[in-house]
């Protein structure tokens, strides 16, 4: 079985990994968790990023990434098949994130209640979803991306392509430039609920 720490540091592989889809609709079916088991994730969401971090899709994200064991690369929309041992390594990897999520979700604690390695875990997940490409079942409308004052995703296109012989930035999207000002939207003013190492 691997860490929480092991899982923590392939999650966000999972996400370049995990297959290029249509979002699922809000009434879909979920397909990898319980009810009872959605509704204790909306709730550590809601907890991590107040007061409505539920909206922004961490239980379709999660259910999306226990649920989908056959996983597709896809560049600008064009997927690659996994070869049988990358498949493998995905499936023990999804199993084992489930194991250490499914007593996590049934256990009832608040979010202060779990342990340090629990909540970090919850707190990844949840901030994965939110921030993320909606293909991958989180940031439903780009309502995390919009929180934060992001476009959202910009791929496959980017804020810089190659031109062939360097990176060329978009003259209205430079990817550095002189700090305009104070940030908008500032997370450290509200109190911090997940603690990190």
């Amino acid at each position: 079985m691997l860490s929480r720490r092991e899982v923590m540091v392939w999650l966000p592989t999972a996400l370049a990994v995990a297959r290029c889809a249509k979002p699922q609709s809000a009434d879909a079916r979920y397909l990898a968790l319980s009810e009872a088991q959605v509704k204790a994730l909306e709730a550590y969401a809601d907890a991590v990023l107040p007061p409505d971090g539920s909206t922004l899709g961490a239980a379709r994200y999660v259910d999306k990434l226990l649920s989908d064991t056959a996983p597709f690369i896809g560049s600008n929309g064009t997927p690659i098949e996994l070869d049988r041992v990358s498949k493998a390594a995905w499936e023990l990897r999804v199993k084992a994130l489930r194991e250490q999520l499914e007593p996590i979700l049934s256990s009832g604690k608040t979010l202060a209640q779990l342990s340090l390695d629990d909540r970090e875990l919850v707190c990844s997940l949840v901030t994965e979803a939110a921030f993320a490409r909606p293909e991958y079942g989180g940031n439903p409308g780009l309502a995390g991306s919009k929180r934060v004052g992001s476009a959202g995703p910009v791929m496959p296109e980017g804020f810089v392509h190659w031109d062939g012989s360097k990176n060329v930035e978009q003259a209205d999207a430079p990817v550095s430039t002189a700090e305009p000002g104070a940030d908008p939207h500032p997370f450290d003013r509200r109190p911090a609920t997940c603690s990190t190492r």
